[in-house]
C-alpha cells in the first residue's frame, strides 16, 4: 500500500489591511483599516488533507470601527489560525485575535456548497472594561470598569451573515451616569441576543449610588451598537440620584436611558416623593427641577420643625 504524498511548505509574504477586510463578514463595513501587515502561512501533513497555520502581525495596521473603538498603528496585535483543509473546505480548529486588553478566540469552518458555508464560534471572556477605555471613547466617556464576556455563533455566505446568536455576560459593571445621576456599579447579568435587533433581558442586579435597583436592558443595531437601559427602585435617597439632601426619600424610581457612541441620552423619569406625590416627565430636566424644588422645600420645612 503506497504512502499518500505529503506536503512541507513556509511561505512568508506580506498582505494588506484592505486584503484582510476583504475576508470579513461585509455587515461589518463601517471597519476601517490600512496599513501593511507580515504574514507567515505554514503547510504540512498528506497532500488530501494537510494541516495549515497562519500567522499575522498587525502592529502596523491602523483600524477603527465607527467611531467606536480605534486602533493605532504601533500598538501590539498579533493574528494566529490553525486548522484542516480537505476536499469538502476548511476547519479552523482555533484562532486567536490578541490586541490588549481585548483577547478574542475563535473555531469555525467553511463549506463550500452548503447554506451557510461560513460558520464561526468567537468568545472573549474577562474583558476589562477599564482597560479597553484607551481604545473605546464609549467606554471612556461612561467612566466603564468591571468585565464582559462573550460568546457568539455567526453562519452565512457570501459576505453575508445570515445568523447572529450569542450571549453578553456581565460581571460588576459601573457606568457613570453624568451629572444628574450617582454610579451605577455592580451591576451583573446576562443579555442573550438574536439578529441585528439585539435582544432584551432582565432584570439585571445593579445599586445605584448606596440603592439596590433592578436594571433592564435592550441592545439593537449590533452592527452600530446602541442600548436602553430601563431602571427600577422601590426606595433611593435623593441624593444618590440628583443632589444633596439629608432628608428627603424617592420612591418607585422608573427611568430610562439611552447608550450610543455618542454618549448617554436621558429619556424619561419619574419618581414618588415622600408625601406621595408622583412627578412624571418626558424630559429629565423637569422632572429633575420639580422635584429639586419639592424636595428642598420638604428640607426647609424639616429644618424648621427642628427649631
Amino acid at each position: 500500500r503506497q504512502d499518500s504524498p505529503t506536503l512541507a511548505a513556509e511561505v512568508s509574504a506580506q498582505a494588506t489591511a484592505e486584503q484582510l477586510l476583504s475576508l470579513i463578514p461585509k455587515r461589518l463595513k463601517k471597519l476601517k483599516a490600512t496599513g501593511v501587515l507580515p504574514v507567515e502561512l505554514t503547510l504540512s501533513g498528506p497532500i488530501s488533507h494537510p494541516a495549515l497555520s497562519l500567522k499575522a502581525n498587525l502592529r502596523s495596521v491602523s483600524a477603527d470601527y465607527a467611531g467606536i473603538a480605534h486602533k493605532p498603528a504601533g500598538q501590539a496585535a498579533t493574528l494566529d489560525l490553525f486548522g484542516n483543509a480537505d476536499r469538502s473546505g476548511l476547519a479552523l480548529t482555533t484562532a486567536e485575535l490578541a490586541l490588549p486588553p481585548f483577547d478574542l478566540r475563535a473555531k469555525g469552518s467553511w463549506t463550500p456548497g452548503s447554506p451557510a458555508p461560513f460558520r464561526i464560534t468567537l468568545d472573549a471572556t474577562g474583558f476589562d472594561l477599564k482597560t479597553a477605555r484607551a481604545s473605546v471613547p464609549l467606554l471612556a466617556k461612561l467612566e466603564s470598569r468591571g468585565r464582559l464576556e462573550l460568546h457568539a455563533e455567526l453562519a452565512g455566505a457570501n459576505g453575508h451573515l445570515s445568523q447572529k446568536r450569542g450571549m453578553l455576560t456581565l460581571s460588576r459593571v459601573g457606568l457613570s451616569l453624568g451629572k444628574t445621576l450617582a454610579k451605577l456599579h455592580d451591576l451583573n447579568g446576562r443579555i442573550r441576543f438574536s439578529g441585528d435587533r439585539g435582544g432584551s433581558i432582565g432584570p439585571l442586579r445593579a445599586v445605584l449610588g448606596g440603592s439596590p435597583l433592578q436594571a433592564y436592558a435592550t441592545v439593537v443595531h449590533l452592527a452600530d451598537p446602541q442600548a436602553t437601559l430601563t431602571l427600577h427602585a422601590k426606595r433611593m435617597k435623593a441624593d444618590e440620584l440628583i443632589f444633596h439632601s439629608d432628608t428627603a426619600v424617592l420612591h418607585d424610581l422608573a427611568g430610562q436611558l439611552g447608550i450610543s457612541a455618542s454618549g448617554i441620552d436621558f429619556r424619561h423619569i419619574s419618581v414618588r416623593l415622600d408625601g406621595g406625590r408622583l412627578l412624571d416627565r418626558g424630559r429629565v430636566g423637569g422632572v429633575v427641577e420639580d422635584v429639586v424644588r419639592r424636595v428642598r422645600a420638604g428640607d426647609r420645612a424639616h429644618d424648621g420643625a427642628d427649631d
